[in-house]
């Protein structure tokens, strides 16, 4: 028998209930260790202090790479097989600057890096498979830019984030990770390969959005997508936000502009499009409230990723899901 008649269908692959209560009990894990060795790197800079900073290893950190000219893109694990972050990182914006906001072209030609140790042989790399947009993102105005990326097989080693529920408050402290900017630039010195944890104020919550607002620290370009969370009563890192400022401009300082804020997609506004895409769900949503809403939304803003194709096959089990491509053309 030809081995592509036993090509089967491969459904979108959401964590089942008793997944999801594991991982809210194990989700949101960090350790520090002290930074010894530096070096430089092209694309990351960090202005420091004159301290010698810690460096925090966050198991759910993913780092998206797409090609050469695309700005790399920082996501968050929040199931073994799902990484969360921008919807602008996973998608080819050429339409906008023709002025057509409502055309969006996912690129599912990217590799996702997961964190397991400060250097990046340590890495482990994992493909897109399949790249939910939210339906209602939209480029020009950066409302809901928020999607959700299906990885081909699921990640070993790691610790997926929190998410924080709906009725979860943020002020004062929050947290992100990547590069620290203060405002004397004349201590620009040396930049390490990994993630620095960066302490921001949120200020307050508009139009979908969490704003930051601090004194002489941001995220520098290049950090697209990245979480913005707070540690709870347990210690466990929980997901409030997702980056969704471009490029902040990390000359400001120089400027003498100190007061920078910051732009997070508030995760909590997308909690059921999540939960029916993923799996993970709020403890208080049932299995078939997560269900209907995933066969409402599976459909909205889906990509298959390279080597995979949406089945053509009409019948209601097999609608929207994707499929191993084949080489005949024949789907």
């Amino acid at each position: 028998m030809s081995s592509l008649i036993l090509i089967a269908l491969i459904a979108l692959a959401r964590i089942n209930q008793n997944e999801n209560e594991y991982f809210k009990n194990k989700c949101g894990g960090t350790r520090t260790m002290a930074i010894t060795h530096w070096y430089n790197r092209e694309s990351l800079h960090m202005l420091s202090q004159g301290k010698q900073p810690l460096e925090r290893i966050f198991p759910f950190a993913a780092t998206i790479e797409r090609t050469p000219k695309a700005p790399t893109c920082t996501g968050v694990l929040i199931s073994p097989r799902h990484v969360l972050t921008a919807a602008h990182c996973t998608l080819n914006e050429s339409s906008k600057k023709r002025g057509k906001c409502d055309v969006v072209v996912a690129v599912t030609n990217m590799t996702i890096s997961i964190e397991t140790c400060p250097v990046r042989k340590c890495r482990k790399e994992y493909a897109a498979r399949y790249v939910f947009v939210h339906p209602l993102y939209n480029p020009c105005k950066s409302t809901n830019d928020i999607a959700i990326i299906e990885l081909d097989s699921d990640t070993t080693g790691m610790s997926p984030i929190c998410l924080a529920e709906e009725s979860d408050e943020i002020s004062g402290n929050a947290w992100t990770f990547g590069v620290k900017m203060d405002a004397e630039p004349s201590r620009i010195d040396v930049v390490k390969d990994l993630l620095l944890e960066l302490k921001l104020t949120a200020w307050k919550e508009e139009d979908g959005k969490i704003k930051t607002r601090d004194e002489d620290v941001t995220l520098c370009g290049g950090k697209h997508g990245a979480p913005l969370f707070r540690y709870n009563r347990f210690g466990q890192a929980t997901l409030f936000g997702t980056l969704a400022d471009r490029d902040s401009d990390c000359s400001l300082s120089s400027k003498g502009n100190k007061v920078i804020t910051g732009n997070f997609t508030d995760v909590r506004k997308h909690l059921d499009w999540i939960c029916s895409l993923t799996g993970v769900c709020p403890l208080n949503k049932t299995a078939s409230t997560a269900e209907r809403l995933f066969e409402k939304d599976r459909i909205s803003h889906g990509y298959c990723a390279r080597g995979y194709t949406l089945s053509s096959d009409k019948s209601i089990i097999n609608k929207r899901k994707c499929r191993v491509k084949r080489d005949d053309g024949k789907n």
